[in-house]
């Protein structure tokens, strides 16, 4: 896995991006808004974009550094094939979280056996 940076006030993701790299913050905050869930502020340990870059969703949130921020990038796909090889257990628990982060009863095709 690699690092990346974002310079304060960089955009990360957008409502309506398709992901393909997925993060999980370890230094820094972010601003994150959406019209379905509202404000949060992010810091290390959150995790940006892998319910939709799995469910091959498009992204419900707008992203902004805050400050500098320093990230984990996690290609989608990886991390898809990586669930997709887990037991029906693991896959489950993915899927009802991708789910639920997505606010949807239908689960993602992408998650299906």
């Amino acid at each position: 896995l690699l690092s990346t940076a974002f310079s304060p006030g960089q955009k990360i993701t957008s409502v309506g991006d398709g992901i393909s790299t997925a993060y999980i913050i370890t230094q820094g905050e972010v601003s994150q808004s959406s019209t379905t869930t509202g404000y949060a502020t992010l810091g290390p340990g959150a995790v940006i974009g892998l319910a939709e870059g799995i469910a091959d969703a498009p992204c419900l949130t707008e992203t902004i550094a805050r400050n500098a921020v320093v990230a984990i990038t996690l290609p989608v796909i990886r991390c898809l094939s990586a669930v997709r090889g887990s037991n029906s257990g693991l896959m489950g628990i993915a899927r009802f979280t991708a789910m639920r982060i997505l606010q949807t009863n239908v689960p993602p095709k992408s998650l299906s056996k």
